[in-house]
């Protein structure tokens, strides 16, 4: 009976590592290449819906910058050329909001700005999955 209950124990302890493990990886990628794209998308379009394009030019910048991170990552994977694909489109995106801003052009900034949510969007369906516990881990 002991040797049961222990062979169970070590099993559950297995089971449990190897979904901290995983977990580990979405947590990683997180923290080092979502969480700045996030922070820097959300600075962008406050800049542009107040129409500060001297801010939004910098902050589009930075996106770019966390998108061609994000990029690599899913290069680096191998895999997922759609991830490939949507952090190059967001990267696009970014740069023409830059372009527009530098310009001072606020309609063109804007209508840029909106395209960016369809990159990130695109990606999340295809390569996140929700955890019964809350929050999101890669596929």
């Amino acid at each position: 009976m002991k040797t049961r209950f222990f062979v169970c124990l070590c099993a559950l302890v297995f089971g449990l590592a190897v979904v901290a493990i995983a977990n580990d990886e979405g947590d990683q990628y997180d923290a080092m290449f979502m969480k700045p794209a996030v922070a820097a998308n959300m600075a962008l379009q406050k800049d542009v819906m107040g129409g500060d394009m001297g801010a939004a030019a910098t902050d589009a910048g930075t996106l770019q910058a966390a998108f061609a991170k994000v990029e690599g990552y899913w290069a680096k994977k191998g895999g997922a050329d759609d991830a490939v694909g949507f952090a190059k489109a967001v990267e696009k995106s970014a740069g023409d909001v830059k372009s527009a801003a530098t310009a001072g052009d606020k309609d063109a900034a804007a209508a840029a700005a909106k395209t960016i949510a369809a990159g990130c969007g695109g990606c999340h369906m295809a390569h996140r999955v929700r955890l019964p516990a809350g929050g999101f881990d890669l596929k």
